[in-house]
């Protein structure tokens, strides 16, 4: 629970005027030493010599240079000889090498240090007080010490190769000399000595630039501190902004998150309720308003037909039907009259013209003769009924059974097909409520997303240097 608190805790923001003024203060006090600093800087630069001996010090320095191209001159030309000399050295370091390794592996240095020691083995052999054990040693000893005498001798002849090498060696070396190169060397001697003279002479301008040197390190090491402070003062600051502006960023985030969760809750609910409907609908009894229709249509046609099943429906968007009474005639012909828009006194088989009187949207067929009979009127929206259920309406008197039993087959076979349908529309739903939670998922993830971007490019980017009042 302490923990929780402390979490939650909210940092306190920084006092920006404070930390102006103390910035203030610092950097007037940088400013300060490094006037000093540059003061020192000019005089150390004036107490540099220009003339004297620092001019004559670079004409040694000069002289110098070109003895030695010359030099490098020389011993080029006489390269040759210098590779032979070069071969040389190299066999008699090998010599010398392999002579010492030699004389390492005897344990005498010398080979009068062996001959003494032969010369008391013997002795103690020739004595006759040794035993028999301890004389075989010895004559072993000295068959031994005898062998090692050779490799004395080798050590000496090694030795006098060494000596004829180094001989030849010098006296090549004495072909290299040439009076020009001897006199440059001499020169380059003297120069040099006069280079020496010439330094000490600098010492006691060497030692006022250095008070200069050590006064101008310790104000450096002022001005380094005071940058220390500066930067001590500004991480301090901007440290503190930065965990002011983190928890804010965290509660602004979590607030988010809340509401990001509140509203995915509102959205799941109204899918859920969505999906409920659809599949509510889904799963209503199929073609209803079309079997009711085709009944409507039957009784209209036959209003002596009886009542069906389906009369217990109620449909409050089916128009109400306006049933008329059929006029039988002898004649089996008829006509389906047009709108008051549309007709221009057109008739079938001779049929006159309507009554003047009649003008409350009744259409009366009058008989033009003795054998002319009533017509059979059919409004505009019956018409319209016809066609929602797909069915020919009848034209004739002698259509009307026909039409009739073809009604009846479409009421049959929607009724076969309800269940057929209502399964399709059901599982159709089903995709369709699948398809949304998806489309859901994939927008909350997206949106989730994005959101982590843009928290993640404002920790990339950080807390400026400057103070953010936001």
């Amino acid at each position: 629970m302490q923990e929780e608190t402390k979490v939650s805790r909210r940092p306190t923001r920084p006092d920006e005027a404070a930390f102006k003024l103390a910035l203030a203060q610092v950097d007037a006090e940088l400013q300060s030493l490094t006037k000093k600093i540059d003061d020192l800087r000019t005089r150390t630069e004036q107490s540099h010599e220009r003339g004297g001996a620092h001019e004559r010090s670079q004409r040694i320095r000069h002289e110098m240079y070109e003895i030695r191209v010359q030099q490098a001159q020389f011993k080029q030309s006489k390269q040759k000889t210098m590779d032979q000399v070069k071969q040389l050295e190299e066999a008699m370091k090998t010599k010398i090498s392999e002579m010492q390794l030699t004389k390492k592996r005897l344990p005498f240095k010398t080979i009068d240090e062996l001959d003494q020691r032969i010369l008391e083995l013997e002795r103690a052999v020739d004595s006759g007080v040794l035993k028999l054990v301890d004389e075989k040693k010895c004559l072993s000893e000295i068959s031994t010490m005898k062998r090692l005498r050779k490799s004395f001798s080798n050590l000496v002849y090694q030795q006098s190769a060494i000596d004829s090498d180094k001989k030849r060696l010098s006296e090549i070396k004495k072909h290299l000399e040439d009076p020009v190169s001897k006199a440059l060397s001499e020169q380059y001697d003297k120069l040099k000595t006069e280079q020496i003279v010439l330094r000490q002479e600098q010492e006691n301008v060497y030692k006022f630039q250095k008070s200069l040197y050590e006064e101008r390190n310790k104000l450096n090491q002022k001005r380094i501190e005071a940058y220390e402070k500066k930067k001590n003062l500004q991480d301090n600051y901007y440290s503190d902004l930065r965990k002011f502006n983190k928890f804010e960023k965290e509660e602004k985030q979590k607030q988010w998150e809340r509401r990001r969760q509140q509203q995915e809750e509102y959205n799941k609910e109204k899918r859920k309720q969505l999906a409920n409907k659809m599949l509510e609908e889904a799963s209503q009894p199929a073609f209803i308003e079309e079997i009711i229709t085709c009944e409507n249509l039957i009784r209209f046609l036959d209003p002596s037909a009886g009542l069906l099943e389906t009369q217990i429906h109620e449909n409050v968007n089916l128009p109400e039907l306006n049933v008329r009474t059929v006029v039988e005639t002898d004649m089996d012909t008829a006509t389906v009259l047009k709108s008051k828009a549309e007709r221009d006194d057109y008739f079938i088989h001779g049929i006159e013209k309507k009554n003047k009187a009649n003008k409350r949207n009744k259409r009366t067929l009058m008989p033009a003769d003795d054998n002319a009979v009533t017509n059979f009127n059919i409004d505009m929206h019956i018409l319209q009924q016809f066609s929602f259920v797909n069915v020919n309406p009848p034209l004739k008197h002698s259509q009307i059974s026909s039409c009739i039993e073809d009604l009846k087959e479409r009421v049959k076979w929607y009724k076969d097909n309800q269940e057929k349908t209502v399964a399709e529309r059901v599982e159709k739903a089903k995709k369709e409520i699948e398809e949304l939670e998806v489309k859901a998922l994939q927008q909350s993830q997206e949106k989730k997303q994005n959101y982590e971007k843009k928290l993640a490019q404002e920790k990339v980017n950080g807390v400026p240097k400057k103070t953010l009042d936001s």
